[in-house]
């Protein structure tokens, strides 16, 4: 089940990139091109619904090796399921939570710094978000 909610994840991101987001949208960063751009540490809050805005996306820039690590937490309603991904660009993902319910987290080891984009998507329902994005730098590590 599970791998079938992270491909349709993946066809729903490719499918809103190639139409261009969701018509009745209310945000213009719904595919990479035109992603948010947002720093490391940071608390995001948004909207998203199924039937509208249907995803949102923040463009990042990991300046070195470490772990990425994102916490998205939305309203507690079993009618709503928000999920996560981390994406290099429109067409490849590194990493997708797509779990049951609007609590979704990634912890991923980024060994190639540069551009990433998230997306948060409303599988079902609609709701409010907070996203919170952090990194731990492998030179934090060593000292």
């Amino acid at each position: 089940m599970e791998f079938f909610k992270s491909a349709l994840l993946i066809a729903s991101l490719l499918i809103l990139t190639a139409c261009g987001g969701s018509s009745s949208s209310s945000t213009d960063n719904n595919d990479a091109a035109n992603a948010t751009p947002i720093d490391l540490p940071s608390v995001q809050t948004g909207n998203v619904s199924e039937t509208g805005d249907d995803i949102d996306v923040f463009k990042i820039t990991v300046p070195e090796t470490g772990y990425l690590i994102l916490e998205l937490t939305g309203p507690d309603s079993e009618t709503v399921d928000l999920d996560l991904g981390l994406y290099i660009d429109d067409t490849h993902s590194v990493a997708v939570s797509g779990d049951s319910g609007s609590y979704e987290e990634i912890t991923e080891y980024i060994s190639s710094p540069g551009i990433y984009y998230v997306a948060v998507i409303a599988f079902e329902g609609a709701g409010d978000y907070s996203l919170n994005l952090g990194f731990a730098a492998d030179s934090a590590q060593a000292q």
